[in-house]
C-alpha cells in the first residue's frame, strides 16, 4: 500500500487500452522487516486495488500501521524519494471517502429501459472529452474574467445605486440562480462555461432584481429588529433619509404629487423624531417602519427600471466573458503542440508545487492557490482512486510515465482550487456559507441507518464525504470523483442526501427534481434533504416538498441545535488571523425531509425510532478535528472519540524532503534547549521552578 502522501503512484497505461503489467512490488514493514516468500511476490497495483483486502493494509486498516512501510519498486528504475506523512487528521478524510455506493442505479443513457450503476457511469464520464487535458490558459482567462465581472457588478451597484459595496454574497446568489436555469435550459450556441453564465432566460435575474429592489435604498445593520439603543435608532433615521434624498434628486421617474407626498412625509417624521429627542429607541424604530412601508412602492416604481438595466447589463457582460473563454477553450483545446501542465516542461506553462508542513501552495503563471496538507492527502487518493492508471480502463490519452501521472494530478489540482476559488469570491470568507456540508459524523450515521444514504447530491472534490458525489463542475471535479451536477443524473435507485445552496430558484428546481425522479422511477429511490427555514416568504422548494404524498418524515433542527462544516475547511491556517474551526452553527432553523416513492420507503423505513436516531446524531456536539485543544468548546466533555491531546497530536505535517528535514532538526534542536533549567538563583525555591517550567511547556 503506498503512502498517502507524495507516493510513488501507481502504475500507468503508455498507451491506449493497453494496460501496462504492474510492477512487483517488495513491502517491507517495520513490524515485518523480513517479509515472506509469499509477501515478497506480492502486487501491490493500486490503491482501490489495496482497498478490497483488508488484510492487505487497505484504506480501511489503521493509518499507524502504514506509516513506517516502505516500498522498494523492482527493476529498472526505482521512483524518487517522496515525502511522507504523519499520523495526521487527514487519515478521517481519507476514510470518509470510503463509503461504498453499490445500491445507486441510474437510467442508461443508450438504453432508458435498463441501468447501470455509479461506477460503470462515472468511468464512462471519466472516458469522455469532457474530463481530458486539464485546459490551463482557459481556466486562468476564466478567473481574471470573473475577477472582472465581479468588480464590474460593484462598479453598476455603486454607479445607479449609490451603494459602496453590493449586498453581502448577492452576486453568489446571482450565480446559482444563473446555473439553475442553465441546468433546466442549456446553451446550444456553443457559448455555454460551467461558471460563467452566458445567455440564460429570463434575461434579467428574478433573485437579483428581488434582492436588489429589497435593500432600497439602504440596507440597515443591524436590522430593525436588533435596534435596541436610542443613538443607533436616531442612527438609522438619518441613514435612511439620507439616502431616499439622495435617490430622488438623482433619478426622475415619479409624478409631481406622488414625490410631493413622499417628501412631505419623510419631513414630518424627521421632525416628529427631532422634536420629541425623548423618544425611546423602539417608538424611532416603528417610525422608520412606518415611512419604508410608505416608501416602498413608490422606491419600487422609482428604481424598478434601473435595477432592471443594472441586472440586464451585468447578464450581457457575463455572456461577453462566456463567449471570450469559449474562444480560448477551442484555440487551446485545438492547439496540439500547446502544452496544457500535464506533460509540458517546466517554465512558465507548468503547475509549480510548493509543500510546507501544513500546507500545499501550486502556481500557475502569475496565479497560486492554497490547500491544507489534509485536504491535499484526501484530493491525491480520490484523484489516484479513479485514474484510469489504477484499472484496465483505457486512457482518454496517452501518458508516458509517473512522473506525467503526478505533473497531471497537480495540474487537475490547481484547476479544481483556481475554479472554486473563483465560483466562491475572493474576500475573506466570502462564500463559505454557499459551499457548507453536512458534518461527517452525519453523513455517516446516515450511510449506517436504516437510510442507508451512498451519495451526496451536491458536494465538491473539498467537502465530499462519499467516494462519488455530484457537483456543480464536472470538468474539473470528475478527476476527483464527481458524477456531474445533481440536475443531470437520472437516478433510478439508491438513497442520497441533499444539501443544496441556499439560492430560492436553486432549491426550487432542486426540489421539482427530487418528485420527478420518485414518480419515474419504480425501483427504490430516496432522498434526505436539509433546506433552510425561511418564514418571510416561506421557501418554494419547502412548500413545494411539504404539500407532496411522497414526503415520509420531516422534522426541524434549531440553530444552536445543529452544526454544519464550513466551506471554506481546505484553506490553509496562515491565511487567517487565527485557527477557525471547521464546524460551525446555521443562524437559521433548517428543515429536514425524508423524500421517497413506495419501494423506497419499503426497503428504508423511516419509522420513529430511525428518525429519533438521525436526529440525534444531527444535533450530537462532536470535536473539530481541525481545532485546538484551547479552540474546543467541549473541553473534557469531547464526545469525539480522538481526546484532545490525540487532536493536536494528529496535525497534519509533511517531512522528509530535505528542506522540511532541516526544519524539523531546527525545531527539535529548539524545544531541547528551550526545555533545559536555566540558572536560578539560590532563593527560588521548587514551586516557582514548576511554574516556570509548566508555562514553558505550555509556551
Amino acid at each position: 500500500m503506498p503512502a498517502l502522501c507524495d507516493s510513488a503512484p501507481p502504475a500507468v497505461n503508455t498507451a491506449w487500452g493497453k494496460p501496462t503489467p504492474k510492477p512487483q512490488v517488495v513491502v517491507e514493514s517495520k513490524q515485518n522487516p523480513a517479509p515472506t516468500a509469499a509477501a515478497s511476490s506480492s502486487t501491490v497495483a493500486s490503491p482501490t486495488a489495496a482497498a478490497a483486502s483488508p488484510s492487505s493494509g487497505g484504506w480501511g486498516s489503521s493509518f499507524a500501521s502504514r506509516v513506517g512501510t516502505k516500498f522498494v519498486p523492482a527493476e529498472p528504475t526505482p521512483p524518487p524519494a517522496k515525502p511522507v506523512l504523519r499520523k495526521d487528521v487527514s487519515t478521517n478524510l481519507v476514510m470518509d471517502i470510503n463509503m461504498t455506493s453499490e445500491h445507486i442505479r441510474l437510467w442508461d443513457s443508450k438504453d432508458n429501459s435498463s441501468t447501470v450503476s455509479l461506477a460503470e457511469y462515472h468511468r464512462r464520464l471519466r472516458a469522455s472529452p469532457l474530463c481530458s487535458r486539464p485546459l490551463l490558459k482557459t481556466e486562468l482567462l476564466r478567473a481574471e474574467l470573473m475577477e472582472a465581472l465581479r468588480h464590474r457588478y460593484q462598479e453598476l451597484c455603486s454607479q445607479h445605486l449609490d451603494w459602496k459595496l453590493p449586498p453581502k454574497e448577492s452576486f453568489n446568489r446571482w450565480l446559482c440562480e444563473r446555473h439553475a436555469a442553465m441546468a433546466t435550459q442549456p446553451s446550444t450556441d456553443g457559448e455555454y462555461d460551467p461558471l460563467v453564465p452566458g445567455r440564460v432566460e429570463p434575461e434579467v435575474s428574478p433573485s437579483l432584481y428581488r434582492e436588489l429592489l429589497d435593500d432600497l435604498p439602504v440596507k440597515l445593520r443591524p436590522g430593525l429588529p436588533y435596534v435596541t439603543e436610542q443613538a443607533k435608532a436616531y442612527e438609522h433615521l438619518s441613514t435612511y433619509l439620507g439616502a431616499v434624498s439622495s435617490l430622488l434628486a438623482k433619478h426622475q421617474g415619479l409624478a409631481e404629487d406622488e414625490l410631493a407626498e413622499l417628501n412631505q412625509r419623510m419631513r414630518d417624521t424627521n421632525a416628529k423624531c427631532q422634536v420629541e429627542e425623548k423618544l425611546a429607541a423602539s417608538e424611532v424604530v416603528e417610525a422608520i417602519r412606518e415611512l419604508q412601508a410608505f416608501a416602498k412602492p413608490l422606491l419600487v416604481k422609482l428604481m424598478g427600471p434601473v435595477v432592471g438595466g443594472l441586472v440586464r447589463e451585468l447578464g450581457v457582460a457575463a455572456h461577453e466573458a462566456a463567449v471570450k473563454i469559449a474562444e480560448q477553450a477551442k484555440a487551446e483545446s485545438s492547439d496540439e503542440n500547446g502544452d496544457n501542465g500535464d506533460d509540458g516542461d517546466d517554465g512558465d506553462d507548468a503547475v509549480s508545487v510548493h509543500k510546507s508542513d501544513r500546507y500545499c501552495e501550486l502556481s500557475y503563471r502569475r496565479s497560486a492557490v492554497a490547500v491544507n496538507t489534509a485536504h491535499y492527502v484526501k484530493l491525491r487518493t480520490l484523484f489516484y482512486r479513479h485514474h484510469p492508471s489504477t484499472s484496465d480502463q483505457p486512457l482518454p490519452h496517452p501518458i508516458a510515465s509517473v512522473k506525467e501521472v503526478e505533473k497531471a494530478f497537480h495540474a487537475h489540482l490547481w484547476l479544481m482550487l483556481r475554479r472554486y476559488k473563483s465560483y466562491c469570491g475572493l474576500s475573506r470568507f466570502e462564500g463559505s456559507l454557499q459551499q457548507a456540508s453536512v458534518a461527517g459524523h452525519v453523513l455517516r450515521h446516515l450511510h449506517a441507518s436504516a437510510a442507508h444514504v451512498e451519495m451526496e447530491g451536491f458536494a465538491s472534490p473539498l467537502n465530499a464525504f462519499f467516494n462519488r458525489y455530484g457537483s456543480a463542475f464536472v470538468d474539473a471535479d470528475c478527476v476527483f470523483g464527481s458524477v456531474g451536477s445533481f440536475f443531470s443524473l437520472s437516478l433510478a435507485a439508491g438513497a442520497f442526501v441533499l444539501t443544496p445552496p441556499h439560492s430560492e430558484e436553486l432549491m426550487s428546481a432542486m426540489a421539482a427534481r427530487v418528485l420527478s425522479l420518485l414518480s419515474r422511477s419504480p425501483l427504490p429511490l430516496s432522498f434526505v434533504v436539509l433546506l433552510p427555514l425561511w418564514s418571510d416568504p416561506p421557501s418554494s422548494a419547502s412548500t413545494l416538498l411539504a404539500a407532496s404524498a411522497m414526503v415520509r418524515a420531516q422534522w426541524l433542527l434549531k440553530p444552536d441545535e445543529h452544526q454544519f462544516i464550513d466551506g471554506l475547511q481546505h484553506e490553509p491556517d496562515q491565511h487567517h488571523h487565527h485557527h477557525r474551526s471547521r464546524l460551525f452553527k446555521p443562524v437559521h432553523a433548517t428543515q429536514v425531509f425524508v423524500v421517497s416513492n413506495d419501494a423506497g420507503h419499503e426497503l428504508w423505513t423511516a419509522g420513529e425510532e430511525a428518525v429519533a436516531a438521525i436526529k440525534l446524531h444531527m444535533t450530537k456536539k462532536v470535536c473539530d478535528m481541525f481545532a485546538t485543544p484551547q479552540g474546543c468548546k467541549l473541553g473534557e466533555r469531547c464526545q469525539d472519540a480522538h481526546d484532545l491531546q490525540q487532536v493536536e497530536a494528529s496535525r497534519p505535517r509533511i517531512v522528509n524532503t530535505a528542506n522540511n528535514a532541516h526544519n524539523e532538526q531546527g525545531r527539535r534542536r529548539a524545544q531541547r534547549d528551550h526545555k533545559k533549567p536555566h540558572h536560578r538563583s539560590n532563593n527560588n525555591n521548587s514551586s516557582s521552578d514548576e511554574k516556570t517550567n509548566a508555562k514553558s511547556w505550555r509556551r
